[in-house]
């Protein structure tokens, strides 16, 4: 099978564009080569030893985990020797902050981000490595909301039957499974704006509700998310007050 190659800007629209950008395919950077799509049959590669930097050395260029800074270690000459390829996290909210502005416009707050992950593969290149990029994090203007079931214990301790929830990744419940799943007395209480299932409960249990996307990024201690209030209520074996502040 023919190798396809991508940009890290045509890797990070592609992702983008499909939501998809804390997805865990590998998209590789076009300056740093390409990996085989067939990987398992004909074309394998021996394996070979490699680095993965955090996604901080996007987020904070200058850091530790940004390469320019790890090849100036005095113990990277030696790593060199053995290593052959590199991961690097490309972090959409760094890369691209507005909804609005695109990525690479010289307007966007991620500009400097942009020429900083630029400038680290470029040198990674330059050193001879094959370089791995993957797209990562949602910005807050790609969160998706969440329909609530009206009557759930999601939408009675969030106090609403729609909300703009913050996820992390983009995981999600295969159609495939989702009958056997839900067939009993675990339900399906949420979904985002594609049908998708977004939260689940059990009932008869205390306190089981699960989400995929995270309320704790964006619960503070001024205004606790109302799941969160909820599972530390049931813990401690009271109420859980309403969104109001009343008690139920």
């Amino acid at each position: 099978m023919a190798e396809r190659r991508f940009t890290r800007r045509q890797a990070l629209q592609a992702a983008a564009a499909a939501g998809l950008a804390a997805g865990v395919v590998p998209a590789l950077a076009g300056r740093a080569g390409a990996m085989p799509q067939d990987v398992g049959g004909p074309g394998l590669r021996p394996l070979e030893a490699g680095l993965d930097l955090t996604v901080h050395g996007v987020i904070f260029p200058g850091s530790a985990q940004d390469y320019r800074v790890v090849r100036t270690q005095p113990w990277w000459p030696a790593l060199r020797d053995v290593v052959g390829r590199l991961r690097m996290w490309a972090d959409w909210p760094s890369l691209q902050p507005e909804r609005d502005v695109a990525l690479g416009d010289p307007a966007s707050r991620g500009t400097a981000s942009l020429l900083a992950l630029d400038d680290q593969i470029r040198r990674a290149v330059e050193d001879g490595l094959s370089v791995m990029l993957i797209p990562y994090r949602y910005p807050p203007w790609a969160n998706g909301t969440a329909d609530l079931e009206p009557g759930s214990r999601a939408a009675a301790l969030m106090g609403t039957t729609a909300s703009t929830e913050r996820y992390f990744c983009s995981y999600g419940l295969s159609p495939t499974f989702a009958p056997a799943l839900l067939g009993g007395p675990l339900v399906a209480t949420g979904w985002d704006d594609e049908g998708d299932v977004r939260v689940v409960e059990l009932h008869g249990h205390p306190f089981y509700l699960a989400t995929l996307f995270q309320p704790e990024r964006s619960s503070t201690e001024a205004a606790p998310h109302g799941l969160i209030v909820g599972l530390v209520a049931a813990a401690a074996g009271v109420e859980a007050p309403t969104p109001s502040g009343a008690v139920r």
